[in-house]
């Protein structure tokens, strides 16, 4: 029998993808690195490096070219709160980015890849087209949730981006919310930020074990690699920082609440997320979004140039 490095039975021949969905700022990136140095394909066309991840974002550069531009035709953008209507995938414009991802990403780069994967925040808030084109590809799907105490991401998006705590926290919920609904019923994991960098080898296990791969390449010369990689000075925000203090008090505890259920199921995996926590959480966020729409950010001016990457992301339109 073929066993993986982990000690765990090799899954049968076949393509599968793995979808990394978290909030900006919520160590996504260093997961997905973590994925790329133990084997898994993560493409050839991604983003350069910034002064704001140093060790790369890990994302497709044409992935994040569409999202922006889907969001942008869908009246939204990167620091938008605002849940997006319903039925929005199927739309025209919506179908154009689904047929244009599959043709020119996916048969491209990640046809007949075994173990493939992919990361872009703002997939969160996207996924109800995004499982249109794993439908379209036929391939088995995981996903791996992180998340983060709110507090750090806050204080490492404010340190970024010109956005206060009430509107952080929000876009915080946007996405999580998005990200634990859209994949109720499909073959999930969900990591803590913490537990990246204080044992990824256990990470490693834990998300090979419960989404049932094999991660192709464990080697000493690549836990070196992921040693280095993983750069603990790199880190810069930690624990609490008090953004409940300069929050408003209903915001921050929807935030808490939500990682506080996601994290339970993150510290082990015999424990389901609280579903009824977050569906009322997730009830009362949607019922709350016209009474918030004061904190709204302004939507930015030339978006397709003026970007969270200085310049790096090309929105991409669809021509006519």
């Amino acid at each position: 029998m073929n066993v993986s490095p982990f000690g765990t039975p090799a899954v049968a021949p076949g393509s599968t993808a793995v979808c990394v969905l978290g909030m900006h700022r919520s160590g996504t990136s260093a997961l997905t690195g973590l994925f790329h140095h133990l084997g898994m394909y993560v493409g050839n066309d991604l983003m350069p490096i910034g002064p704001d991840n140093p060790k790369g974002f890990w994302e497709h550069g044409h992935i994040v070219s569409a999202n922006v531009g889907l969001l942008d035709v869908l009246g939204s953008y990167f620091a938008d709160f605002c849940p997006l209507r319903e039925g929005w995938e199927r739309t025209e414009d919506a179908l154009w980015y689904r047929d244009y991802i599959y043709e020119n990403v996916f048969l491209k780069e990640f046809a007949g890849k075994p173990l493939w994967g992919f990361k872009d925040p703002r997939v969160c808030r996207l996924l109800p087209l995004w499982q249109l084109i794993l439908d379209r590809m036929k391939v088995a799907r995981k996903f791996v949730l992180m998340t983060r105490h709110p507090d750090e991401v806050i204080a490492s998006l404010m340190h970024r981006n010109p956005l206060n705590a009430n509107q952080c926290m929000l876009i915080w919920l946007d996405h999580m919310l998005e990200a634990e609904f859209q994949t109720r019923g499909h073959s999930r994991v969900v990591v803590d930020f913490d537990q990246v960098f204080s044992n990824w080898r256990q990470v490693g296990l834990r998300v090979e074990v419960q989404l049932g791969i094999q991660w192709p390449s464990f080697t000493p010369a690549s836990a070196q690699s992921i040693d280095a990689f993983l750069d603990p000075s790199l880190r810069h925000h930690r624990g609490p920082g008090g953004a409940a203090a300069v929050a408003d008090r209903r915001i921050s505890a929807w935030a808490y609440s939500v990682h506080e259920a996601l994290l339970a199921m993150a510290q082990d995996r015999a424990t389901p997320v609280d579903v009824a926590t977050i569906d009322r959480i997730r009830r009362e966020f949607l019922m709350s979004v016209p009474a918030l729409m004061s904190l709204r950010p302004p939507r930015p001016r030339n978006q397709a140039v003026t970007t969270q990457y200085t310049n790096a992301e090309k929105m991409l339109h669809r021509a006519g």
